[in-house]
């Protein structure tokens, strides 16, 4: 029989099934007989208290009517709360269902064009590092060039050297 969280003992030693155990919270068990839950599966209890649904944490609403409705499934499928049914209510749902899918088609659609862009991009990189090669190594035009500078680059005769001296130090007179 498979141990459910809210039926295993605070300490890390199993418990019996004749021991008492504390449930979720501090709570008695649900198996315990108490309530409304006397009769009710296991299985539906661990669908009611599983760590899915997040209580401690804000729930966007379309997961928030996901757990309404596996909640109203598994629980009282037949019942008509707010005047709606359960096949009501998952059809009003649909829209924003079809909404989301759309969203996750549209963000995987942009991703695959960013793809496509980055690789046209690397190939234009190579592109230019050709061409401009092509025009540092052409004859009538190289590196000294106006065609050389007007793609943006520092012709020859312009380039600093590098060299740096240092400022020279004033003595003082002591």
């Amino acid at each position: 029989m498979p141990r459910f969280p809210f039926s295993q003992a605070e300490d890390s030693t199993q418990a019996s099934d004749t021991e008492p155990t504390r449930g979720t919270a501090g709570h008695p068990p649900a198996s315990a007989g108490s309530g409304n839950m006397a009769g009710v599966s296991p299985f539906l209890i661990e669908c009611i208290m599983s760590t899915r649904i997040t209580y401690n944490r804000r729930r966007r609403p379309a997961r928030k009517a996901e757990d309404f409705i596996t909640a109203w499934r598994k629980i009282a499928p037949d019942a008509k709360f707010g005047g709606k049914t359960l096949a009501e209510f998952e059809a009003a749902t649909a829209p924003l269902k079809d909404a989301v899918v759309q969203l996750q088609t549209l963000t995987i659609q942009r991703s695959a064009a960013q793809k496509t862009r980055d690789e046209k991009e690397d190939a234009l990189k190579s592109l230019l590092v050709l061409i401009a090669h092509g025009v540092r190594s052409a004859p009538d035009h190289g590196e000294d060039s106006p065609l050389y500078r007007a793609m943006g680059f520092v012709p020859k005769s312009e380039r600093a050297s590098g060299l740096m001296r240092p400022p020279a130090k004033e003595e003082t007179a002591a």
